[in-house]
């Protein structure tokens, strides 16, 4: 697959500089280099290449292993590691992101061009079985238009949320003056984002609340088991991780991954403030603490949980604009 681009995420500057020579002699294109794991997510994100070499070792707080899990998870993009040294625990880490290869170093230059051929030839046959299952996700798409009368009939409450989370994400987003396809794909991530939800067990979404520690671990699952419903439907192509995140927050402290900062999407971070505005406001659940509550709540964690920006247009909607939920 000459011609494809592979980002280079290696801290020590002349080893990535070999590198890079190497592959674009090969006929591959070398977008960027980075040299840390928060710089890997943005650049992914940014220039979504046909694949990466990802450095486990890195400076800074986010490891190779937990920047390729984030990007695979979220971008669907694959890596190749490479590596000097690991042990026991960093070997089944990385193990089980699912990498296309790895690559100790020192190596030479025909290790290197053998590794990356056959990552690619991996990824080419991960394509094409991904089309074939696309072909079935279509068929699961004449079927969307009834998936919200799906979600009613199981749990009107969630349903009932999703839709007002909708409905104020793609306003956030327009207040913010972003590009309309944002706001279009808030509203489909806002009616889907609990999707995942509605395969935990009865009581939990019943109580949402009140859980207890198992049942907690049990409920943060929910983003993750939305986000693989969502990611094997065609049509919602870069929906499923704004599922998968809309409960992480801007100092680290959500989940499933504990990403922070820049490190969620714009769209992510607005679908957050979304969704807890509406669930400390709505009467779809059952002890609504009301509008004001909800204020405080984003107001009070500005900066902190939610991002600044997106809190602001928010307050312009609820204050100034007068909102109202679908």
């Amino acid at each position: 697959m000459t011609g494809a681009s592979i980002l280079i995420v290696e801290d020590e500057t002349i080893v990535a500089k070999d590198i890079q020579g190497t592959l674009q002699d090969l006929g591959y294109s070398v977008p960027v280099i980075v040299a840390s794991g928060e710089e890997a997510i943005r650049e992914a994100q940014r220039t979504m290449p046909d694949l990466i070499l990802m450095d486990i070792v890195l400076k800074g707080k986010t490891d190779g292993i937990f920047a390729a899990a984030l990007i695979m998870e979220c971008y669907d993009i694959p890596v190749v590691y490479l590596t000097a040294f690991a042990d026991d625990t960093m070997v089944e880490r990385a193990r089980l992101t699912a990498p296309l290869g790895y690559i100790v170093k020192p190596f030479s230059q025909q290790q290197l061009a053998s590794s990356i051929k056959v990552a690619l030839t991996q990824r080419a046959a991960r394509q094409e079985m991904k089309t074939q299952i696309d072909k079935l996700g279509r068929q699961i798409d004449e079927a969307i238009d009834s998936f919200y009368l799906f979600m009613v009939k199981k749990n009107e409450r969630v349903a009932q949320h999703s839709r007002g989370v909708a409905s104020l994400a793609a306003a956030i987003s327009a207040e913010m003056g972003q590009p309309k396809a944002m706001a279009d794909q808030l509203y489909l991530a806002g009616l889907l984002h609990d999707l995942g939800k509605l395969l935990l067990p009865m009581d939990i979404i019943q109580r949402p609340f009140n859980l207890t520690e198992n049942e907690n671990i049990l409920f943060k699952q929910h983003p993750q088991l939305g986000a693989q419903i969502v990611g094997n439907m065609s049509r919602f192509t870069g929906t499923a991780s704004l599922v998968l995140q809309h409960h992480e927050r801007l100092d680290g402290s959500g989940y499933p991954y504990g990403v922070s900062g820049d490190n969620i999407p714009v769209a992510a971070r607005i679908l957050a403030v979304a969704d807890t505005v509406e669930m400390i406001c709505s009467e779809s659940w059952t002890a609504p603490l009301g509008i004001d509550k909800a204020v405080d709540e984003i107001t009070q964690n500005r900066g902190i949980l939610y991002d600044p920006d997106v809190v602001d247009a928010c307050l312009k909607l609820i204050k100034g604009k007068d909102f109202k939920f679908e």
